[in-house]
């Protein structure tokens, strides 16, 4: 396959800072480096707005075959949802070059987790795979798409729980703010759900997570059977229970081992419609969409069938 030129989105504040020095190493490492153009992101949501430029006009390269994220998770959110905003006929592909701590994302995608071996291939063209893309829109109107996870209730209470931690990073952040999560978790939602128009009854829930892909935050397998390109979304929920049902339970997500329990239940779907008691913390591709403080009470999810080229 031929080369490509790209157009690459990084955020030069992810990593504390070190993404520049990395995007500085990379520039210099591939001598096709030059038929890319780098652009720095400038504010939160400035990704969404330049992967959108960058794929329908004139600031974007000529020729330019490929839009790529540059960091991590968050990132490559952000330039995923700048280009579902592109009509699917003009869509250019999606290129990741993992540089975050949890690169769920580029897992799920199969992509290289080695940054200079991701621009290797992209450079030279690599292999384009259609994924499928999520969305979700809130009881205030607000719309949002995510490519690998949306994770609710308590998980989106560690999401909360993970910003406040400063060191240590990766893996071990998330850990941790697991662990703090659970111990300051308190009652239960009720929460009632309806999978394809299909209404279940009210239920107490500890944890509820929508997934296109099968991990989430650098390590915990939340959704092993999911597939980000079966045209379904998959949702595992975890009923209530005591804080030490939870910590018990937590090793075993970690493995993928949970949907054994037989306090957690799983179902694919195409849509889904939750409803709670009270705010559901939200987070998208392991970004904070919804805290507490929002409010939202009622979710609805739907599932866009291979609505991404993914390069790999």
């Amino acid at each position: 396959m031929p080369g490509r030129d790209l157009a690459v989105v990084f955020n030069p504040a992810a990593g504390r800072g070190r993404a520049v020095s990395a995007v500085r190493a990379l520039r210099g490492m591939h001598p096709a480096s030059d038929r890319a153009k780098w652009v720095a992101t400038e504010r939160p949501g400035h990704g969404s707005d330049l992967a959108e430029t960058l794929a329908t006009t004139s600031f974007a390269i000529e020729g330019a075959s490929a839009v790529v994220a540059c960091g991590g998770d968050g990132t490559v959110h952000e330039v995923l949802n700048g280009l579902m905003r592109v009509p699917e006929g003009r869509r250019p592909p999606l290129g990741v070059i993992p540089l975050g701590s949890g690169n769920d994302f580029a897992w799920a995608c199969a992509c290289a987790m080695d940054p200079g071996t991701a621009l290797e291939r992209l450079l030279d063209g690599g292999y384009e795979a259609r994924i499928d893309v999520g969305e979700v829109e809130d009881d205030k109107g607000r719309r949002a798409f995510f490519g690998n996870s949306a994770g609710m209730l308590l998980d989106g209470a560690i999401n909360a729980e993970s910003r406040r931690i400063r060191w240590p990073g990766g893996f071990p952040r998330y850990l941790l703010a697991a662990l703090r999560g659970i111990a300051r978790s308190s009652e239960p939602w009720r929460v009632r759900l309806a999978f394809d128009g299909d209404a279940t009854p009210e239920r107490a829930l500890t944890m509820l997570t929508v997934g296109n892909g099968a991990r989430e935050g650098g390590g915990f397998h939340v959704l092993p059977r999911a597939r980000n390109d079966d045209g379904f979304l998959d949702a595992v929920t975890v009923a209530a229970m005591p804080r030490v049902g939870m910590l018990r339970l937590l090793p075993r997500v970690m493995k993928g081992r949970h949907l054994l329990d037989g306090r957690v239940w799983t179902r694919r779907f195409r849509s889904l419609v939750v409803e709670s008691d009270r705010a559901i913390p939200i987070h998208l591709d392991g970004e904070l969409w919804a805290p507490d403080e929002a409010d939202v009470r009622r979710l609805a999810f739907k599932i866009h069938p291979g609505a991404i080229r993914v390069l790999r």
